[in-house]
């Protein structure tokens, strides 16, 4: 039998791997793919059960950026450029950075190759291959301290 929550020891994770993760509802709406917002808006309405999400405080309070403390994990974040989450995973980065938790990031100009939301799940894919390498390196530099 499981011991009660309040006997549990309290889990304190190390770090935070966000790869194409959506930090900021509200701001994600609008990723400048039309086919990809067509999908994602309805979605987010109907997770919330709201009409406006960028007006909703049930969303709100659903934002990594707008409640991140200082108290945050180590963190290594990653996005496509094209039909993904970048601006607000651009604005997490900076928050993190201004809290003054431990952050490390991977973005790609657009101008230099089209990265798609969840780019990162396609091993053969040489830039999700770095990604994936810069995973590890960050967790082998956290776990070991």
């Amino acid at each position: 039998m499981p011991k009660p929550l309040a006997l549990r020891p309290k889990l304190i994770p190390k770090a935070y791997i966000g790869a194409s993760s959506w930090s900021d509802i509200q701001v994600g709406l609008e990723t400048g793919w039309a086919i990809f917002d067509w999908f994602i808006q309805p979605l987010a309405r109907s997770h919330f059960q709201v009409l406006d999400v960028e007006q909703a405080a049930i969303a709100e309070e659903a934002s990594i950026v707008k409640h991140v403390d200082a108290n945050f994990p180590a963190s290594f974040i990653s996005d496509g450029n094209t039909g993904s989450f970048t601006t607000d995973n651009l604005a997490l980065v900076d928050r993190l950075k201004a809290l003054g938790v431990r952050v490390e990031s991977q973005f790609y100009d657009k101008k230099d190759i089209e990265l798609h939301h969840i780019f990162e799940l396609d091993i053969k894919n040489p830039y999700a291959q770095e990604v994936y390498a810069k995973h590890l390196a960050f967790l082998d530099k956290v776990l070991s301290n």
